[in-house]
């Protein structure tokens, strides 16, 4: 499963609270990976843009360059951040099934004018 935005915010900022120590970037793209997620683009800078917000809102701390470590944040929002990681790990970790797009019943869908209209009296 491909990683952007906030997702892969609250992944990398997870990765760090489960270390309990400061990781590399490469570190945090191996943990990625382990946990079944990829990162468009060059990592290694998907990685630091991401990490740059949440070391603004004190959750990551800057150790040096290219070593960060998990910040600091209120216990609610530690738990959403985790909860939400989790849901996508599982998400990774399933297949997805193929949608099939005539339902089952072997006839195309296709819309229908009017469909979903009231009549007119």
């Amino acid at each position: 499963m491909q990683l952007s935005g906030l997702d892969l915010r609250y992944a990398l900022t997870t990765a760090l609270l489960r270390a309990g120590v400061p990781l590399t970037v490469p570190e945090l793209v191996r943990a990625l990976d382990r946990d079944g997620f990829t990162i468009w683009g060059r990592p290694s800078k998907a990685v630091s843009d991401a990490l740059r917000w949440e070391i603004g809102r004190g959750r990551v701390v800057r150790v040096r360059r290219g070593v960060y470590r998990a910040g600091t944040m209120p216990k609610q929002t530690r738990s959403r951040i985790i909860r939400r990681v989790a849901d996508l790990r599982e998400r990774a970790r399933t297949p997805e099934v193929p949608r099939r797009s005539d339902n089952g019943t072997g006839a195309r869908c296709s819309p229908v004018a009017g469909a979903g209209r009231r009549a007119r009296r």
